[in-house]
């Protein structure tokens, strides 16, 4: 099933699994919002436009 263009993606848990998924999606276009409590992991998805 297809996401909706308007359609955001959330991400829970940015570590080795979630960065990925999170990259994938923001790589084809679509809106991500990534949830982590862990200060390294947060840093480590600095998003540059």
């Amino acid at each position: 099933m297809p996401l909706s263009c308007d359609a955001t993606v959330a991400v829970v848990g940015l570590r080795a699994m979630g960065a990925g998924i999170a990259e994938v999606f923001a790589r084809s276009g679509q809106p991500v919002v990534g949830v982590e409590t862990d200060a390294a992991a947060q840093t480590r998805m600095t998003v540059e436009n």
